[in-house]
């Protein structure tokens, strides 16, 4: 095992769109915090883009099947899923994107994001102001313990194993 900085796990670190973007009746999903669920993103109360502005964003920030997504910004900082989906959409900048690297199986990346320790670590970034905040700049040099691929996936495995005899009781 060795420990890694987060953006040593990950390909790309980034987050969604600052700007508030044109709403249309129908078009790409704008995912923001309140998408993102525990289970997984959600788009049953999704905002819309232009498939050209969707594209824009997407060019920065590319969420897709796998994927992480940390809540960055609220009442809910710091929850984060794995994107259960392969539909296409774009992100608010109150969702934190992270690409895991091949050197990271992503349900493991999810424990460890989950973990006490780095949950502390990331409540500890986000300041104490009115409304708290995760940026990207703090989440990038956090560490986590990093075991060979192999054994990530055999923790993944024990872990959902585990949390299923937990649902079942």
């Amino acid at each position: 095992w060795t420990w890694c900085a987060t953006d040593q796990a990950c390909d790309k670190i980034t987050d969604g769109e600052h700007i508030s973007p044109s709403i249309v009746s129908d078009g790409i999903p704008l995912l923001s915090a309140k998408d993102v669920l525990d289970a997984g993103v959600t788009f049953g109360d999704a905002k819309y883009v232009t498939a050209s502005d969707a594209e824009k964003f997407r060019s920065r920030c590319d969420p897709d099947s796998g994927d992480i997504l940390i809540v960055s910004r609220g009442a809910t900082i710091g929850r984060a899923c794995r994107v259960n989906t392969d539909r296409v959409f774009t992100l608010m900048g109150s969702v934190i994107l992270m690409k895991p690297t091949k050197l990271i199986d992503a349900s493991y990346l999810m424990l460890a994001l989950k973990a006490g320790f780095f949950l502390t670590r990331l409540t500890a970034v986000s300041g104490s102001t009115a409304q708290q905040a995760i940026y990207i700049r703090d989440v990038r040099p956090l560490q986590l313990p990093l075991p060979p691929v192999a054994e990530q996936q055999r923790i993944s495995a024990e872990v959902d194993r585990l949390l299923s005899i937990i649902r079942s009781v």
